[in-house]
Order: structure tokens, then sequence, then C-alpha cells
């Protein structure tokens, strides 16, 4: 079986993600990944403020539309992106590095990351149209 495996659960993870587990354990006690899909949008949100240098909602939804915007989470950068295929030339969704690996014996090993490139291409190839 081979599955998407989070940065925090790396046998060696990147500086990022073993900065925000540390954390967690130390003010939580105990580390849960099922908290991962919930902190990534606050992440998005903090780069949009900085990149629109403005805390107002209406110009922050025109700069992400107009310009999208990239940002670090903790499995890795992620990537505000066109949607052509249903008609979405604004940057309207989002697509992020992958990091996949598989069960050995019990333990997950990594196999690859798909960097934001390669994720974007993808998408590219299966839906049609430029998302970048």
């Amino acid at each position: 079986m081979v599955a998407k495996m989070p940065d925090t659960e790396l046998p060696n993870p990147p500086a990022h993600a073993k900065a925000f587990k540390d954390a967690w354990v130390k003010k939580f006690g105990k580390w849960s990944d099922a908290s991962l899909p919930w902190i990534p949008p606050w992440f998005a949100l903090i780069a949009a403020i900085k990149k629109a240098d403005s805390v107002d909602p209406t110009e922050i939804a025109e700069m992400i539309g107009n310009k999208g915007v990239e940002w670090m989470r903790i499995d890795g950068k992620a990537m505000f992106v066109k949607r052509p295929d249903l008609n979405k030339m604004r940057y309207c969704d989002s697509i992020s590095e992958a990091q996949y690996g598989q069960i050995r014996k019990g333990d997950p090993i990594p196999i690859k990351r798909l960097g934001l490139p390669e994720v974007a291409a993808a998408c590219e190839r299966v839906f049609g149209g430029n998302w970048k």
C-alpha cells in the first residue's frame, strides 16, 4: 500500500515540521496528526496578509484572486492555483506538496516527495489548462 505521509511522521522530518511538532508536544503533551488538516488555512492567511501588506479582507481577497500566494505548511509548501477546468481563471483553489510512503514490516518508509511544480503539472495533465 502506498499512502500520503505527513512530514511530521518522517524519520528525519524537515526543520519546520519538527519545530511545530515539538512545540505542540511541549504545550499539549501528546501529538496527534488529526489536527493537520485544520492548521494550514492559518498559514495561508498569514502569508496572504503579508503579501497584501494589509489586514483589509477585500484587499487580501483581491490579491489572492489576482496574484495567488505560496506558503509553508507543516507538511511542505502550498499555493493557490487557478482552476481552468472549472472556468475559474482567478486563484481560487490550492495544492500542496505531497510525501508518499509505504508500510514495510510495520514501519512507514518514505518513497517520494512531489514538489509544487510536479503537483501542478499533474493537475494540468489530468484536468487541463494552466493552473499557475
